[in-house]
């Protein structure tokens, strides 16, 4: 497993032991995982659990002996357990460091789905972590997937549309892929995802906008919106807010006022009928929505609208 694949140099010790020089490159798997897979081998041919000590990172053959030691005061420790692995305090630190940053580049990147520009610049974050720390092809095509697959799903739950061919086509681009291609795949991926949305975006608010309008007079929540638009009620809030600059309830309160105002102006309808046309079923409620947005009552402001013609 470690010779073949020139990823390794094996050997018996004076003492029987079987040790290996792990070759650690991005090439490879993790060391971690090499061993673990060497453990399942032997369990599934000999049926044999051996402990494993892995000793400190080293740079050339010259220092392969503080590695020797390092294992060896780690196999101490191990002689009354079975099936094993027990690692430097650095080694376990450094996988630590590394997937509570990836935790964290995760979570911003599905916060900001909505803003293509910032989930790219958060997926470039992670991607300058992983050379920064040199992780191996197979932990950047783990840690890829993961981040493509947390957005696909929220893809697919805010708009309803199902890309599978996508999704699978980015995993057999993975397959064999090193660590930078792995990136690259994934980038583009969420391009792919999200890129195309941002070019809908307005056509979308624009048709929400168009309902709103034609429809003041129904009950508008942004679920009721959002069903009517076929998209997930967050989804539609957050791209409303983003597009606009007003969150879609303040907007459809903004347009009733105006309805409102125009029909107090142009008519001689009672307050409670304007306000059942405006979509208010209190007229109490209605009133002091109006008064709140125009600092005065519907009364008060249709008399001064009128008295301000005669004057005129």
């Amino acid at each position: 497993m470690f010779d073949s694949h020139l990823a390794g140099i094996t050997f018996e010790d004076k003492s029987g032991r079987i040790s290996i020089a792990v070759f650690e490159n991005s090439e490879f798997d993790e060391i971690l995982e090499r061993i673990e897979k060497l453990k399942d081998l032997i369990k599934n041919e000999f049926d044999i659990q051996e402990n494993v000590a892995l000793g400190s990172v080293v740079h050339g053959f010259h220092q392969i002996g503080t590695s020797y030691r390092d294992a060896l005061d780690l196999l101490g420790s191990l002689q009354k357990q079975q099936g094993e692995i027990i690692q430097p305090e650095k080694s376990e630190q450094r996988l630590k460091v590394i997937y509570q940053k990836f935790d964290e580049q995760k979570k911003s990147m599905t916060e900001n789905i909505a803003d293509i520009d910032k989930l790219i610049d958060e997926f470039d974050k992670l991607h300058d972590f992983m050379n920064e720390y040199n992780l191996s092809n197979s932990l950047a095509r783990r840690l890829c997937f993961d981040i493509a697959s947390a957005l696909y799903f929220i893809y697919i739950n805010d708009t309803g549309n199902s890309t599978d061919s996508k999704l699978n086509s980015l995993l057999n681009s993975m397959l064999i892929a090193d660590r930078e291609a792995v990136c690259k795949f994934t980038k583009s991926f969420i391009v792919q995802l999200f890129g195309k949305e941002e070019n809908n975006t307005h056509d979308l608010i624009t048709i929400a906008k168009k309902y709103i309008k034609d429809n003041l007079e129904k009950e508008l929540t942004v679920t009721s919106i959002a069903a009517r638009l076929y998209v997930n009620p967050n989804y539609l809030s957050r791209l409303f807010k983003k597009i606009t600059g007003e969150g879609c309830n303040e907007y459809v309160v903004r347009k009733r006022m105006e309805r409102a105002k125009s029909l107090l102006e142009s008519t001689y309808e009672k307050t409670g009928k304007i306000a059942g046309m405006v979509g208010y079923r209190d007229i109490n409620y209605f009133s002091l929505a109006f008064k709140k947005n125009t600092g005065m009552s519907p009364t008060e402001y249709r008399e001064k609208i009128h008295h301000v013609k005669v004057g005129a």
